[in-house]
């Protein structure tokens, strides 16, 4: 019982065997009054218990608090949409994006004792108690824009760009902003069906993209640049995906159509799907790499003049494009719809621009962020088009799309900003988005060859004079055709897969690569197939004919 001297805090961790009781233990130190001088061993257990017991309770009900709030992650209403719900984590505890501007950014909003004016101990033990609190839902959101469901015809919902539509919804740089983004197209799709779902949705394919939006941001003005860096990405329902012909990358090679389901298997977290697997792709798993496919401000009136000519120009060629002043199902009907303001003007979603839009790149992933100009005052953000995985070309026209919760935050740039410089539309992110080097691949590489007498869609409107030419200098379309279609081929051979069957996967995928452009007239791209997304009998099977084993 002899007294003994405390001089740091490396001595209590002897007296504590539990590694429970120790994490306690730092939280506890802040309030404890640890002296240096002699003071009586069981005193200090004494007064240790009390205050662990203390610390104890309080992330009980921080604990407590959090599994009030769950509900069913599971629990789907009629069409297939999950309700909103709160979560006890976002990402792992221990995730390094975790850093200190994430606690800075999200751990005051929890309200857990010990933010505002404990040491960086206590704030690093608050802000994993706010990872057991909080989660990316519709409840900490600062803002709500929602185009929940299939319906474009609310005031939060447009699916064509023109500076005439009214923003309604407005937020603060630094909010956390839900986007409650709708289905693509006002159809709505039957879980039991497959390519029938193709033929029911045939007449909302003017409704071509469903957006909610547009968003607001104050103190933003035309002139000013804004970053807005994607937080999270929820599903609400069932991933698809579907080949048609006439559209996509090969759009005059598909005979007839396909449809396929891809439901989610859920994470530990019980929020984010793990991957994602389909009963017509046995022994496929898809990781889960989810990115809002559009993200668009509002486009000046010299941008719709521009690209509405532009597009013009390409129909008149014979080639692809949808042209601007398409009024069927168009919103916000006031502007773009039969007898709208600015009818004839309104342009279509498909295409990207200046204002970024369709860019449909897996860059934009959680953690990244886009730097596009203001053309409009508050900007008039958008979003939708949100996909759960895609492979770099999204080349049946489709990627596993799916309805979703998109979260983001807003930042302005004004012209003394050093991000000003920045050339608009830019990408900026890190680790975040998906893995560029899968355990397992297999390439196969493309040159612009073709048979005489092949015009392939991407030079319609290069005109006759490429129908006999067999060889196309320097052409990244045709390279990239042709490395898919080896791709395309080699799971039809190994795997037994149809032409359709096989370029649906690889559209959800296949990495389309630029391998080089300087070795004139022979460029190169490669089709990279992860073959880690295979498992059991169909990995045997593309394994051996990979590696010969």
């Amino acid at each position: 019982q002899a007294p003994i001297k405390i001089h740091n805090h490396s001595f209590l961790f002897l007296l504590i065997k539990s590694k429970e009781m120790k994490s306690l233990l730092l939280l506890s130190l802040t309030f404890v009054g640890v002296v240096s001088k002699s003071v009586d061993k069981d005193e200090i257990i004494a007064n240790l218990q009390k205050q662990l017991a203390a610390a104890k309770d309080e992330l009980n009900h921080v604990k407590e608090q959090s599994n009030s709030k769950k509900k069913n992650l599971h629990e789907y209403t009629a069409n297939g949409r999950r309700r909103l719900v709160d979560s006890d984590s976002w990402y792992k505890v221990g995730d390094p994006s975790k850093t200190c501007s994430w606690v800075a950014a999200y751990g005051k909003r929890c309200g857990v004792k010990g933010w505002e004016n404990g040491d960086l101990t206590t704030k690093v033990l608050a802000s994993e108690a706010c990872l057991s609190a909080c989660a990316y839902t519709s409840e900490i959101a600062d803002v709500i824009i929602s185009a929940e469901g299939t319906d474009c015809g609310n005031t939060d919902c447009m699916n064509r760009l023109h500076p005439a539509i009214p923003i309604n919804v407005y937020a603060d740089p630094g909010d956390i902003i839900l986007f409650d983004t709708p289905a693509a197209t006002c159809d709505v799709k039957d879980h039991d069906l497959y390519e029938e779902n193709i033929v029911n949705g045939a007449n909302c394919t003017a409704s071509l993209h469903q957006l909610a939006g547009p968003l607001g941001i104050n103190g933003a003005v035309a002139g000013d640049k804004i970053a807005i860096t994607i937080l999270d990405v929820v599903p609400t329902n069932w991933g698809w995906t579907y080949t048609v012909p006439g559209l996509g990358f090969l759009s005059d090679l598909p005979e007839d159509t396909y449809f396929n389901w891809w439901q989610p298997l859920m994470s530990s977290d019980g929020i984010h799907p793990e991957s994602w697997y389909s009963d017509r792709y046995p022994n496929v798993s898809i990781p889960y790499s989810p990115f809002p496919g559009l993200v668009t401000v509002l486009p000046d009136q010299d941008i719709v003049d521009s690209t509405a000519a532009r597009e013009a120009f390409v129909v008149s060629r014979g080639g692809s494009a949808a042209p601007a002043g398409n009024t069927e199902l168009a919103y916000p009907s006031s502007v773009c719809g039969e007898g709208g303001s600015h009818a004839d003007e309104c342009l279509r979603t498909i295409a990207p621009g200046a204002f970024f839009g369709n860019e449909d790149t897996q860059r934009i992933a959680p953690g990244s962020t886009l730097i596009v100009d203001c053309f409009v005052d508050g900007c008039g953000i958008a979003i939708g088009d949100v996909h759960g995985g895609q492979g770099d070309g999204e080349v049946c026209i489709t990627a596993i799309e799916m309805e979703a919760e998109v979260y983001i935050s807003v930042d302005i740039i004004k012209s003394d900003d050093p991000r000003y410089v920045l050339p608009s539309p830019t990408l900026i992110g890190g680790s975040t988005i998906k893995d560029y080097t899968p355990s397992e691949w297999i390439s196969f590489t493309g040159f612009p060859e073709k048979e005489q007498g092949l015009i392939i869609p991407q030079h319609a409107t290069f005109g006759s004079e490429i129908e006999n030419m067999t060889f196309v200098a320097d052409n990244m379309a045709l390279a990239g055709r042709n490395a898919l279609l080896h791709c395309i081929q080699f799971l039809t051979d190994v795997l037994g897969y149809s032409f359709n069957q096989g370029l649906t996967l690889a559209s959800a995928v296949v990495d389309l690569r630029v391998a080089q452009v300087v070795d004139k007239p022979a460029i190169g791209v490669e089709a990279l197939l992860p073959l880690d997304i295979f498992q059991g009998d169909a990995y045997e099977k593309v394994y051996a004919a990979s590696f010969g084993e």
